[in-house]
């Protein structure tokens, strides 16, 4: 490994923890759903080959017979549904924090055309609104320090004009 001042730490892990830490519990609450319903499934299925449960549904493939108790059934409709939410929400945990991405990237493209009134607008429930607030806060800084150097400027190019009148 390289040494010098570039070197990455593991402090740099967390780059922005109030998102971070958001997704992935989500991510983890879901992965532990998961866990715990196929493990609910693995478990009826080998208690149900124990006891000799009558199956509601029996599916047979050539010398393989296998049967489904409404139990079974019941437990795999959740898993089903467990995967189907995880899905809904990561999407909408992704757009929460891209949608949030595109106004940035729209407000620069505004910014470095010389447009110095584009502010980053979020929803309620998008994330990276406290460097929202940063963002249009620097803006408005911006825009303040152009104005004073455009009136600096005229009152320069003023000055510089009376001179040249009083020299002739």
């Amino acid at each position: 490994m390289a040494s010098g001042k570039n070197q990455r730490k593991l402090t740099n892990l967390l780059i922005n923890s109030e998102v971070q830490r958001r997704i992935v519990v989500v991510n983890l609450i879901f992965m532990i759903l998961v866990f715990i319903l196929t493990m609910a499934i693995i478990y009826t299925h080998l208690l149900e080959n124990e006891i000799g449960s009558e199956g509601v549904w029996r599916f047979a493939f050539g010398e393989l017979t296998m049967s489904l108790s409404a139990k079974l059934i019941i437990l795999y409709g959740a898993l089903i549904f467990t995967f189907l939410l995880s899905i809904v929400t990561q999407l909408w945990m992704t757009h929460r924090f891209c949608g949030p991405l595109v106004n940035f990237c729209n407000a620069f493209k505004m910014i470095s055309g010389g447009d110095f009134i584009k502010r980053v607008t979020l929803r309620k429930d998008d994330l990276l609104k406290k460097e929202a607030d940063q963002f249009n806060e620097m803006v408005v800084r911006i825009s303040e320090l152009v104005e004073e150097l455009k009136s600096e400027n005229e009152r320069l190019n003023s000055a510089v004009n009376n001179a040249i009148k009083e020299e002739n």
